[in-house]
């Protein structure tokens, strides 16, 4: 897929979630619904599934995903991506894939070094409550597959 491509689908579709949703929570909830937070992380849930997909379908092969899975750097990789970034996106991608409710997964290698990663502040676009985590900021991803086209440095 080239990079006019992505830009016309993947943006078209993300940004038609986030009309989308905008007008459901204007038409249907009051100001301080507390859904409307649960919609706006489904919401973000559906923008990183889509996204995810596309790297991982298009730039990446299947040992690589599996080593950032595990939050193990992958050599060869373009130096202007972010592994560890990559990989907590690859973990919130499996996240809701797994359930739409942003619960975490069972605990075991990849949580566990998902819940490193955000308590050492060194992934500023999730947040964890309880067992539920919730995406803060799918901008990062959009530079992440801008990387992998080579269009940012």
């Amino acid at each position: 897929m080239s990079v006019e491509d992505y830009r016309r689908y993947y943006l078209d579709l993300t940004q038609g979630i986030l009309a989308g949703n905008h007008a459901h929570f204007q038409i249907t909830m009051e100001h301080n619904d507390p859904k409307k937070i649960i919609y706006k992380n489904y919401q973000s849930g559906l923008i990183v599934l889509a996204l995810i997909s596309l790297i991982e379908s298009n730039f990446l092969t299947k040992p690589q995903i599996k080593a950032l899975r595990k939050f193990e750097e992958v050599p060869n990789l373009n130096s202007a991506i972010n592994q560890k970034y990559l990989s907590c996106y690859i973990y919130l991608r499996d996240c809701y894939a797994h359930n739409p409710f942003s619960k975490l997964l069972p605990s075991g290698t990849n949580t566990d070094k998902f819940k490193e990663t955000i308590n050492s502040n060194n992934f500023p676009f999730a947040e964890i409550q309880e067992d539920n985590v919730s995406i803060l900021d799918t901008h990062q991803l959009h530079l992440l597959v801008l990387r992998f086209y080579e269009q940012l440095v």
